[in-house]
């Protein structure tokens, strides 16, 4: 064995020189090892852009949830209309419908504030007296057609106003003037009425001469100087 390996070292050596290594060998080597641990530059852009991408789902997902939490919120009740309470005793005031409740009044003093709301049931044409103190209901009243009500909206009773009448509130705040139809003659009339009173004829209204259908109305009236228009 000792003998062989004289013989075995020269073979290696002959067959070495017969192909020398490239000079540059172990550079090469060395650059295709490290070559091989860095990742190609396409894939770190798509590295890159895929952690921008989850990135922008994880904000959308957040921005969502709190969304939906503020969807799902209450929403607050809203505003109650103004009440201004019941309308004080002895102030002249004018009543108009509450824009935003119909069968509410709002009664005004002369300085234009709010004094007081009267409630009524439903939406209805309304006659106030000249300073407010009692109203006339002519349509869907409470208690139909031609009921009174005092200053509270509270319904007055006592004589209902006359059939088929069109009426104005006299000067007095206390007698409404009424042009009539009675019931007994069909002759159109005049009358006065205290609220929950019969009314009473004062005079006798000229009819259509040729017969026709007649509409007569009261557009004044003034108790103190017993004149009517």
């Amino acid at each position: 064995m000792e003998e062989l390996r004289p013989e075995i070292r020269a073979a290696f050596e002959k067959e070495q020189a017969a192909h020398p290594p490239v000079a540059a060998l172990r550079r090469n080597i060395v650059e295709a090892v490290s070559a091989r641990h860095q990742p190609a530059p396409s894939l770190q852009w798509v590295a890159v852009a895929v952690a921008a991408i989850l990135a922008i789902l994880v904000v959308a997902g957040l921005m969502s949830t709190r969304l939906g939490h503020r969807a799902s919120a209450p929403v607050p009740a809203a505003t109650p209309k103004a009440d201004y309470g019941p309308p004080p005793a002895g102030v002249n005031l004018l009543f108009v419908h509450d824009p935003k409740n119909p069968s509410w009044l709002i009664g005004y003093d002369w300085q234009g504030q709010p004094r007081g709301t009267v409630k009524l049931v439903q939406p209805t044409e309304v006659r106030m007296a000249p300073d407010g103190s009692a109203f006339e209901v002519t349509i869907a009243g409470k208690g139909g057609s031609g009921d009174y009500l005092d200053r509270l909206g509270n319904l007055i009773a006592g004589a209902p106003a006359a059939e088929m009448q069109v009426g104005m509130w006299a000067d007095d705040n206390r007698h409404f003037c009424v042009a009539f139809v009675d019931p007994h003659d069909s002759i159109w009339r005049l009358g006065t009425q205290l609220p929950g009173e019969v009314v009473r004829s004062v005079a006798v209204l000229p009819g259509d001469s040729g017969g026709g259908q007649t509409t007569i109305g009261v557009a004044a009236c003034s108790i103190r100087n017993d004149m009517a228009i």
